[in-house]
């Protein structure tokens, strides 16, 4: 039995969508229950006209890892995935899940998600772009912390019951949105992580996504504390386990207090008021103005990110394209400083054109204004 929880929260445009994708499943024996966070537009209704194909849990809002806890402490099988309702699932997914599950070793099987816009069509991206880890994560995890590995969205992933019982139900008021990560930093604590290389599901992104559209400061914030709670659940976990922890070691690998030191590190370079190109692949999901600054994506395309650049000749060919319209900063930001290392080229001109104003493992600021070709 594989159990497919669906939390859904206003999301009454895409919700069927997600809801006819676990019903559609190959593998015999599913069961799909939705949790409804007290939407109060017409989700409840969408889920009414499903019947007793699905098991309906309707509740008071109380964020993402409430539903969670809600939707796990309901559902039977021994393989679980939670699937957003903005996101779909192709038709095998939980046949190859299954598969990967067999082994009573592995507690956790992810996959790469193909990103669809809000309308349903493919852009081309992956995330994540490069390839996901597998096998004994422990270590690494222990000594890098929460994100000690590469992992996909929500949508990617399955549990298996055994996992879930030990670590479930998760602290809810820090986890109101981003229960994956909770989930995944604990997850190989208790077995080994399974990887399937194809795409499994479908990842959407749209601007309305509940996670992104607070403001950014208010986000950091939460960020953080939610960063912190994980990591204080990772000790607790450890210790029980007979592990060492070293917390202090896993600072400098923690998204948001890393994001909010960049933004610190943008903001003491950039004047208010001013503009900068901003590499973050839109990871950072800011919006167009960061610390009183504007941001240009890198790439811009008509005022939008549009994708990472193909090859050097291209970034080189954006920075110069912003340089001619007046841009004269450009910050490459984690966790994506590994663009320096990718487009060597890029890297050779910065260093030859532009000056280096700060660098650290958080962010490279340049300035490019005095560039030369």
């Amino acid at each position: 039995m594989v159990s497919i929880v669906i939390s859904s929260f206003n999301y009454e445009r895409f919700l069927a969508q997600a809801i006819d994708s676990a019903l559609s499943q190959t593998w015999p024996a599913v069961e799909v229950i939705v949790v409804d966070d007290g939407s109060t537009d017409g989700s409840r209704a969408i889920i009414e006209r499903y019947g007793a194909h699905v098991q309906a849990i309707l509740k008071p809002n109380g964020g993402q890892g409430s539903a969670l806890n809600a939707g796990f402490a309901r559902c039977r099988g021994n393989v679980v995935l939670f699937l957003d309702s903005d996101d779909i699932l192709l038709p095998s997914a939980v046949e190859q899940v299954a598969s990967a599950m067999a082994d009573p070793a592995v507690v956790k099987v992810h996959w790469p998600v193909a990103e669809i816009d809000e309308t349903g069509r493919t852009t081309g991206r992956i995330v994540p772009h490069m390839p996901l880890c597998r096998g004994d994560l422990r270590d690494r995890v222990m000594t890098e912390g929460p994100y000690g590995y590469r992992r996909p969205p929500t949508s990617g992933n399955a549990w298996s019951r055994a996992l879930l019982e030990r670590i479930l139900p998760m602290p809810e008021p820090s986890f109101r949105t981003c229960p994956d990560l909770y989930l995944a930093a604990l997850a190989p604590l208790y077995g080994r992580v399974e990887c399937i290389e194809t795409p499994l599901s479908r990842w959407r992104t749209h601007l309305v996504n509940h996670s992104w559209r607070d403001d950014l400061a208010q986000r950091v914030q939460e960020g953080i504390e939610r960063d912190e709670c994980t990591m204080s659940a990772l000790v607790g976990h450890a210790q029980r386990l007979g592990l060492a922890a070293d917390r202090a070691a896993w600072k400098s690998n923690a998204w948001w207090s890393q994001i909010g030191a960049a933004i610190a590190d943008i903001a003491s370079v950039v004047p208010e008021n001013g503009s900068f190109i901003l590499a973050d692949e839109d990871d950072w999901a800011s919006g167009s103005r960061i610390a009183g600054r504007l941001r240009v994506p890198y790439m811009e395309r008509d005022g939008v990110y549009g994708g990472s650049p193909a090859d050097d000749g291209e970034a080189i060919a954006e920075l110069q394209r912003q340089r001619e319209r007046g841009e004269r900063f450009f910050v490459v930001a984690y966790p994506h400083l590994w663009y320096l290392d990718h487009y060597r080229d890029l890297c050779i001109w910065l260093s030859s054109s532009a000056r280096e104003c700060l660098r650290n493992d958080r962010v490279a600021i340049f300035d490019i204004s005095t560039a030369t070709d």
